[in-house]
């Protein structure tokens, strides 16, 4: 059998990965490169095909959850598996290490549950001006959304992060910009895509916020439950969240994967 792959190919608003070959612990890094690079598109899900894999160690279904785990704030993508009743898996062993992860028969049963209306509803997606007018047209959005869903009460705070993140996309990066807006069980994200690959930086502590540009992550840190960058083969995707109740005291995390 050809060595690993995983064959990416987008159908309508999610996208299909379609593994193929040994899946073992020494071929799980580049399906959970895959994987990652695919949730930061932020569809409507992502749907891993597995019937044409042979899963020569079941450890390495672990990557699924683990990559599941590691996303959990961002892009609130649903990771999804199907294809693994073809294989020969204990229901202890699946339970084990695929845990809690959605399991279809088939793609089509996969999509199909991904691409309800009630959860299409729940998201927003739209191209972004590569000129000054970015944020603005990124407020317009969230404020259409968010009245949508009834929450009112984040925009405040969700126009500040998302007016920062459209605004260092067209100041850093050519091109259009690309905004996604979820509303998730618990937190509202958001996510704006562009064409660089340089992650963002967030200053030191001592850092002077009066200075020109100096207040935009500063902000981002201080008003999202989370927040932090993904690269990608074309760019990056910055994200951020807000919780939809507020947390209790001492509760609040914030959790960055941008450079510090």
């Amino acid at each position: 059998m050809a060595p690993l792959s995983c064959r990416v190919r987008r159908d309508g608003p999610v996208i299909l990965v379609a593994v193929d070959g040994r899946l073992s612990m020494a071929t799980v890094p580049p399906v959970r490169v895959t994987l990652l690079k695919c949730l930061a598109e932020s569809p409507a899900a992502v749907i891993v095909d597995l019937s044409q894999a042979v899963i020569d160690e079941l450890p390495a279904l672990s990557v699924f959850p683990a990559v599941r785990h590691h996303t959990a704030d961002w892009p609130s993508v649903p990771l999804l598996l199907c294809g693994l009743d073809r294989h020969v898996v204990p229901p202890d062993s699946r339970r084990l290490w695929v845990s809690d992860l959605a399991v279809f028969e088939n793609v089509a049963a996969a999509k199909a549950a991904a691409t309800r209306p009630d959860l299409l509803d729940r998201r927003v997606h739209a191209w972004l001006p590569g000129t000054v007018d970015a944020p603005a047209r990124a407020r317009e959005l969230l404020g259409t959304a968010c009245r949508a869903w009834d929450l009112d009460h984040l925009l405040p705070a969700a126009e500040v992060i998302v007016s920062e993140l459209a605004s260092n996309a067209i100041c850093h990066t050519s091109g259009l910009g690309r905004l996604v807006i979820v509303r998730g069980d618990r937190y509202l994200h958001l996510v704006v895509r562009d064409n660089s690959r340089q992650l963002p930086v967030l200053a030191d502590d001592d850092w002077d916020m009066a200075g020109e540009g100096g207040r935009g992550l500063r902000l981002v840190r201080a008003l999202a439950a989370s927040w932090g960058a993904q690269p990608m083969g074309d760019g990056k995707a910055v994200w951020a969240t807000l919780a939809l109740q507020p947390a209790p005291p001492g509760r609040r995390v914030t959790r960055g994967s941008g450079r510090r």
